[in-house]
């Protein structure tokens, strides 16, 4: 698991330093649609590891490599898991502590929370759907995810607004989206992971 995610890292060269760029300055925007896409841009970055596994056909080689498919599978999600992590961490951590120095800036842990979970779901979606037609043929698919990804996005930087401008209200519901939330990223990465490894294993 860790080869291959070396590999990933190696494979994303200057993209993954554009990405934290990106991921910062979409934190330190005192803009909550934007916060919000830096997490769960996160999820979308699998995508293009495999875009270009695909093109190298590394996944021909990777059959001929001591790594059980689970570990290949698996990687794809603890990939997305980890740039969702460190979106979240990256966001929360700066608009916090800018706020000790600006106005308009802030982030709630509960908000924080909302937005991995919501990239956990959309990574759950993505993935099988890229095992199951590859990246070439599922631009559909990914079209599809972004417009999930920027409709999730503003939906909870509304959210967030709205916690700022009347706290009680949106509080309360966050407050009971949160735990929804968790439990339908549960629910999607255990059936996501099933689907995952049945699609590698017939496309393989």
């Amino acid at each position: 698991m860790k080869a291959l995610l070396l590999k990933d890292y190696y494979t994303l060269g200057k993209s993954l330093r554009l990405l934290i760029f990106i991921m910062v300055l979409w934190s330190v925007i005192p803009a909550p649609f934007l916060n919000m896409f830096a997490v769960i841009y996160g999820a979308m970055i699998p995508y293009s590891v495999m875009a270009y596994d695909q093109q190298s056909r590394w996944n021909v080689y990777a059959r001929m490599l001591p790594c059980r498919e689970k570990e290949v599978v698996l990687s794809r999600y603890v990939l997305g898991w980890i740039c969702t992590a460190a979106g979240g961490v990256t966001m929360f951590v700066l608009q916090n502590l800018l706020s000790l120095f600006f106005s308009g800036f802030g982030c709630s842990p509960q908000a924080a929370l909302a937005a991995l979970c919501t990239g956990v779901i959309l990574l759950d979606i993505n993935v099988p759907l890229m095992f199951r037609y590859g990246t070439e043929k599922a631009r559909w698919a990914s079209k599809l995810v972004i417009l999930l990804t920027c409709a999730a996005a503003g939906a909870l930087g509304s959210l967030t607004s709205a916690a700022a401008a009347i706290p009680m209200d949106a509080a309360g519901w966050i407050s009971v989206m949160v735990p929804a939330l968790l439990v339908l990223a549960a629910a999607a990465t255990a059936v996501s992971i099933p689907l995952s490894m049945k699609f590698y294993r017939k496309n393989g």
